[in-house]
């Protein structure tokens, strides 16, 4: 799938195969709230074929979600590979949210944590670069921690249980969960780490 948002190139959402009829597919990288262009792409190895352009709108921002600001930028240090920003935060009210953010500090996807005491305070992307990883973890029942491995569209495929482990962990995609070290508070609400699509 390419998508295009108004006065900007077209960018490609991370590839994936589809059989043949009605398919449906999720375009990463669009903000909430959008105008977007959207077509089909895939090349045969003749050159690229494309279907003709949709035009969509995106559903609004979760009106709990605390938004990011964009303070300072600079293009040219940027890495092209590395479209979007997965992270997690924690508001006031003690709501944990996953998402991501684009380089201009646009919220193109998010999803709160359902769990009443839970929090997700460590997140990452798997090697693969196909799955999310995200803790869950709670403060009042540290024992019941766990690391999940989920889809884009939110279905987990995998979760390890890491009783106490309370951050700090990487994941091969073999074994499972791996600690590293203990990571204390003074990181808690910001663990940022890029998500390569």
């Amino acid at each position: 799938m390419e998508f295009r948002l108004e006065d900007e190139d077209w960018r490609t959402s991370p590839a994936e195969a589809l059989d043949a009829g009605d398919a449906s597919a999720w375009v990463l990288g669009v903000p909430y709230d959008t105008e977007v262009e959207v077509r089909v792409a895939n090349d045969f190895g003749a050159g690229a074929l494309y279907s003709d352009t949709i035009d969509a709108q995106t559903g609004p921002l979760p009106e709990e979600l605390p938004l990011p600001a964009l303070l300072s930028s600079d293009p040219d240090q940027l890495d092209a590979a590395d479209a979007v920003l997965f992270t997690s935060i924690q508001t006031p009210t003690g709501a944990a949210w996953r998402l991501m953010v684009d380089r201009l500090g646009r919220v193109v996807w998010a999803q709160q944590n359902t769990l009443a005491q839970g929090t997700t305070s460590w997140v990452d992307s798997a090697r693969s670069g196909s799955e999310l990883l995200w803790e869950d973890a709670n403060w009042f029942a540290p024992e019941e921690g766990a690391v999940h491995r989920m889809k884009i569209d939110g279905s987990i495929t995998a979760s390890y249980a890491t009783p106490n482990l309370h951050h700090g962990f990487v994941v091969d995609d073999d074994s499972g969960p791996q600690l590293v070290a203990y990571v204390g508070h003074a990181i808690f609400l910001a663990d940022l780490y890029a998500f390569v699509p």
